[in-house]
């Protein structure tokens, strides 16, 4: 039997995936409005399209209608429309992908209430950063502020921006920039000749806890400590998505940590926090 005929159709099934121009998501991405989705039904070419979300977070789909797309993850979305799709189509078999976002995530490192991860629609520069966070506490030094990206310090001079109306220093904003809004507060260390910012030895609670907070770092402090020292988690906390923001010189790390696992016993996960971590523990989805 000649095998070459179902061989092409597989390759030509091969480069029509590779060439479907969508974006990996994360598993935990939560679809905004204004975001473009793909979502195809195998076997079924015209209840495949390329969608953008309204700005009421809902799209139309042929066959049901209205559905409520922002909040959600692809995965979420893909099951919702099988789900609905199913009076209609005989086991459907649906995909969701995202094609195009104009999301920004921000974080924002610092002794003040906005800090924590910070969402915007695209082309967000510094100066409507700073219009939407409002006036910075008088204890917020921005000549030693920075902005990373990727990891490296870009070369923005906050001070020159805010204070002196520099347009030059103000750049566009992309997701995952990461700001940190130095503190002038100081405290002298034992030797007095030594001087520590006060804000190093911080641990900052934000998110979807009972009482976001900025506590004093202790040696061997856990994730668990703070949490706890910060109420707790809320009702509408999804602990499954709490990340552990660390700085490390110049260089920003994200830890992704599942808390129910936590609580239900993995010690392991209860990882010790460093001065100056942030915990940030994002709404659920419903």
């Amino acid at each position: 039997m000649n095998k070459k005929p179902a061989l092409s159709i597989y390759l030509l099934l091969l480069l029509l995936f590779i060439a479907l121009p969508t974006l990996t998501a994360a598993d935990d991405y939560i679809i905004a409005p204004g975001d473009k989705i793909n979502v195809s039904v195998w076997g079924n070419k015209d209840l495949s399209n390329q969608i953008t979300v309204r700005s009421d977070g809902k799209i139309s789909f042929p066959l049901i209608g209205e559905v409520k797309a922002s909040g959600l993850t692809p995965l979420q979305l893909r099951e919702k429309i099988a789900s609905q799709l199913a009076e209609f189509v005989n086991n459907p078999e649906v995909t969701v992908n995202l094609v195009e976002s104009d999301q920004l995530t921000i974080y924002i490192f610092g002794n003040l209430k906005a800090s924590g991860e910070k969402k915007f629609k695209g082309n967000t520069n510094l100066l409507q950063l700073f219009s939407m966070i409002g006036s910075l506490p008088s204890h917020i030094d921005l000549k030693t502020s920075f902005l990373i990206r990727n990891n490296d310090k870009l070369p923005v001079d906050m001070y020159r921006l805010i204070k002196e109306g520099d347009l030059t220093q103000n750049v566009f904003l992309k997701s995952g920039d990461t700001i940190f809004l130095k503190d002038n507060l100081q405290i002298a260390a034992p030797a007095p000749t030594v001087i520590v910012d006060k804000f190093t030895s911080k641990i900052r609670v934000v998110g979807e806890v009972k009482n976001e907070k900025t506590i004093d770092y202790e040696p061997g402090m856990t994730l668990l400590d703070a949490i706890s020292a910060a109420g707790g988690l809320t009702p509408y906390a999804r602990p499954t998505a709490t990340k552990v923001i660390r700085r490390q010189n110049d260089k920003i790390e994200e830890i992704l940590i599942n808390l129910d696992a936590v609580r239900e016993g993995q010690v392991d996960k209860n990882i010790k926090l460093e001065p100056g971590d942030m915990i940030s523990v994002p709404a659920s989805l419903f």
